[in-house]
């Protein structure tokens, strides 16, 4: 058995960079080998969605193809040039996406949450532009199986603000021992660090830093009880060029005083700045459940093979095209001998031969061996045919089969909103305690807000109108149930309990009117599903 690593980056072991598990060539000397795969691996998923996994290839499809040409050799196209890649990577990452989001991404309160509260939440979502942010952050999520949302302060706007991070910049340091903090699911530290170059050519490396400490007193905290930590924060640009031997991203310094500039709290001090509050406001969103590993599984790890065949099969097919056109075979006539346009009768010489040569079935061939990667690609990512635009409408026999062919789709979805249920509403919860703690929000219980997410399969709506139509009447499903089940097929009801309230006041009047038509309280009953009224001597017969 050959030697290797098996974790959630195994899957892409057919790629040099991450099979030798060495630091590959550009990587800062910052990043602790431990880092060097799980960020290698975000470059590889990376360069699958923009279309340049060619750049990956091994380095003997890069040197140039020698081909004869005539009497002389000449060097061609390097073979990993003509790579063809069509985004099948990114489509599946943007179909999963729209799959997770839906169609609308709605901040819920409860019905008692304070209305200054609710007003300031919706606001700062628009300012702070959510939706547009949760698509970005989702791109990273899926696409390389971590996101990473981080809220602060903005004394200039006066609210939090929210930023997506790209999660190579991610470093949760779950080493460092913190007196004090035994919770094991969450780092006591967190780095957001990457090296950039000044105008003057000058490297450096910036680090953001949250680390929560304990306090010497508990203290009142602006959404009720005490706090018994708090979190410093403070961000600090390293001179790369001097930084300290054996350093990494999770060492307290990377250079001496001289050659660091402190970009928060006192440029003369150390920079840390207290936040006032009990919790680091790094939000790292898992594609999939992480619970026993730090990071997540991308929507691409476990296909990436057929990807790369989808890639190889193209290629040849973009070749084979060139050579589909018929080719003239001769006997007895001289290469070249036949010239002329369409139309033009040839003569041959005695017993000479000409014929053509019909090369089409190859193309035909490869085409039919793309089809099956491309269904095999939809089957094992469990994003049906049809969300990928495979599948015509006539095609579908009925809209049973079609919710059949979903399936797998709706248990990834289920999957993937299983995390988010829990990462979404953090977001929110730290900038409302963000914004108590800067005196913005009044002190009080924070509300449970929660991001809920539009439906997004598609349904077959006649087929939910009739069995709404044959149910309802003999009471085999409530009212709530058959909005519900209207609202999923993608009937346009914006507030489902509202409709509900609706459709019952309308049924009451209907039924106070057909009472006073008719006398009849037993039919306005019945239309009410209720039962109808009884005397007392009734109820003795």
């Amino acid at each position: 058995m050959r030697d290797h690593i098996q974790d959630q980056w195994a899957p892409l072991a057919h790629i040099p960079e991450i099979a030798d598990n060495t630091r590959p060539v550009g990587a800062p000397t910052w990043i602790d080998l431990v880092d060097v795969r799980r960020l290698t691996a975000y470059r590889v998923l990376s360069a699958y969605r923009e279309n340049t996994r060619r750049y990956w290839l091994p380095d003997a499809m890069w040197t140039g193809d020698f081909r004869k040409r005539g009497e002389e050799f000449v060097v061609g196209d390097p073979q990993a040039a003509n790579y063809r890649e069509y985004g099948d990577a990114a489509l599946l990452v943007d179909t999963a996406r729209a799959l997770l989001l839906g169609d609308d991404q709605v901040i819920t309160l409860p019905d008692d949450a304070p209305e200054q509260v609710k007003t300031w939440l919706t606001e700062w979502a628009v300012k702070e532009r959510l939706n547009q942010k949760l698509l970005e952050g989702e791109e990273n999520s899926i696409g390389d199986g971590d996101g990473v949302y981080v809220l602060g302060w903005s004394t200039t706007k006066q609210r939090p603000t929210l930023r997506v991070y790209d999660p190579g910049f991610y470093f949760p340091d779950t080493l460092t021992v913190v007196p004090g903090w035994d919770d094991d699911e969450f780092a006591p530290i967190v780095h957001v660090a990457w090296e950039w170059t000044d105008n003057d050519g000058k490297d450096w490396i910036r680090r953001q830093t949250w680390q929560l400490t304990r306090l010497e007193t508990s203290v009142s905290a602006p959404w009720g009880g005490t706090r018994a930590w708090t979190c410093l924060y403070r961000q600090v640009d390293y001179d790369a060029s001097e930084r300290l031997p054996n350093t990494t991203v999770y060492s307290p310094e990377l250079t001496r005083t001289p050659h660091r500039r402190v970009l928060t709290g006192d440029p003369d001090g150390d920079g840390w700045v207290d936040m006032a509050i009990d919790f680091i406001p790094v939000v790292h969103v898992p594609n999939d459940a992480a619970t026993k590993r730090t990071f997540g599984t991308s929507l691409l790890t476990r296909i990436a093979q057929i990807l790369d065949d989808i890639g190889n099969t193209d290629t040849d097919l973009a070749a084979a095209s060139q050579t589909a056109a018929p080719a003239l075979v001769t006997t007895g006539v001289p290469a070249g001998g036949l010239t002329g346009g369409p139309g033009e009768q040839w003569g041959l010489p005695a017993d000479a031969t000409a014929g053509f040569l019909d090369t089409s079935k190859n193309l035909t061939a490869l085409r039919e061996f793309d089809k099956d990667l491309l269904d095999r690609l939809a089957t094992n990512s469990r994003l049906a045919l049809a969300l990928l635009g495979r599948v015509q409408p006539n095609d579908v026999p009925s809209g049973y089969a079609l919710q059949l062919g979903f399936q797998p789709a709706r248990s990834l979805l289920r999957e993937m909103r299983t995390v988010r249920d829990e990462k979404y509403p953090l977001i929110l919860r730290f900038a409302m305690r963000i914004a108590q703690a800067a005196g913005i929000l009044p002190a009080g219980a924070t509300p449970s807000a929660t991001i809920e997410l539009g439906t997004s399969m598609p349904s077959d709506l006649p087929a939910a109108i009739d069995t709404v139509k044959d149910l309802l009447p003999v009471h085999g499903i409530s009212t709530g149930t058959a909005v519900k089940v209207l609202v999923a097929a993608g009937l346009p009801i914006d507030d489902a309990q509202a409709e509900v309230d609706a459709i019952k006041t309308e049924w009451f009047d209907q039924a106070v009117k057909l009472v006073e038509a008719t006398g009849n309280a037993a039919a306005a009953a019945q239309m009410l599903g209720i039962q109808p009224a009884t005397t007392g001597t009734e109820a003795t017969e």
